[in-house]
């Protein structure tokens, strides 16, 4: 941090009503950025969704609205108050920011893909329902496990080819006007382009 930044937080520190604590994250694995990337991503994505519009294979109404939203995600912190010291989640906040608009057009297409997978539930709810009558064994233990990190260790390209590979078996493409080389990018511009901004500055 410089000065200024250092000062500011000394003096946040002396407000009592305001509690700072570590966060629960390796912060190494995000890299600040030298300038605001908004263009290069804009430029992307125009590049993208016109070429579908020339192809028609979407309407002026729904380039508008794949296009609309120019702002990058902010984040923001989570007390964790299961753990000790209460550390902070960081959460990205990309609801109505530039990329959002994509993901839920793509979302709407590979959606389905969740009922061709085993071992998949939707909720807690569901979870509880799916044990509620298995039994036990005295020598056996039920477990549950937990990915640190788990978003941020996602090989991106091995997830977009898994996709591929499932949108293919199932044969949703059949009857839509995309190709997988559309849906491939089009994920990977949600995909590849995680960024946010925190205190005026950019962070991949």
């Amino acid at each position: 941090m410089n000065k200024e930044e250092t000062k500011l937080l000394k003096e946040i520190k002396s407000i009592e009503d305001i509690v700072i604590v570590q966060a629960d994250k390796d912060l190494n694995i995000y890299a600040q950025m030298k300038k605001d990337p908004t263009t290069i991503i804009k430029t992307k994505i125009n590049k993208k969704v016109t070429k579908m519009l020339n192809q028609h294979k979407i309407t002026d109404q729904t380039k508008y609205h794949l296009t609309s939203i120019d702002d990058l995600p902010k984040i923001r912190g989570q007390p964790k108050l299961h753990k000790i010291d209460t550390p902070m989640r960081i959460v990205t906040c990309s609801r109505d920011t530039i990329t959002s608009p994509i993901s839920q057009f793509i979302y709407k297409i590979i959606k389905e893909l969740r009922t061709t997978l085993s071992g998949v539930v939707c909720n807690t709810s569901t979870f509880v329902k799916n044990i509620a009558d298995v039994k036990l064994n005295q020598d056996e233990n039920l477990a549950s496990l937990d990915i640190q990190d788990l978003y941020t260790n996602i090989p991106v390209n091995k997830a977009i080819d898994i996709t591929l590979k499932r949108l293919d078996e199932s044969k949703i493409l059949d009857n839509l006007p995309f190709t997988k080389t559309d849906i491939k990018e089009l994920l990977k511009l949600v995909l590849k382009n995680n960024y946010f901004q925190f205190n005026g500055k950019f962070y991949k």
